[in-house]
């Protein structure tokens, strides 16, 4: 029988991040990544795919995906 590998994996599919005065997006990451860090989640793999913003500066992504990838304990 042939060895099996697993592994885990955390995905973001289209973040689409924009400015809307109904929803703070920044906030709810941050809220994300606290989390994350709290709880340990360990992961092989960060996948993050489909759009990741929505007529809007980067700025605030790829602030998201900096501070995530501090956040989350690669193994």
């Amino acid at each position: 029988m042939p060895d099996t590998m697993s592994f885990n994996f955390l995905l973001f599919s289209d973040l689409h991040s924009h400015k809307d005065k109904n929803f703070n997006l920044t906030q709810a990451l941050n809220r994300l990544v606290d989390y994350l860090k709290t709880n340990h989640f360990p992961c092989d793999y960060v996948l993050i795919a489909g759009d990741i913003a929505n007529q809007c500066d980067y700025a605030d992504t790829k602030d998201f995906i900096a501070r995530l990838c501090t956040a989350i304990p690669l193994l």
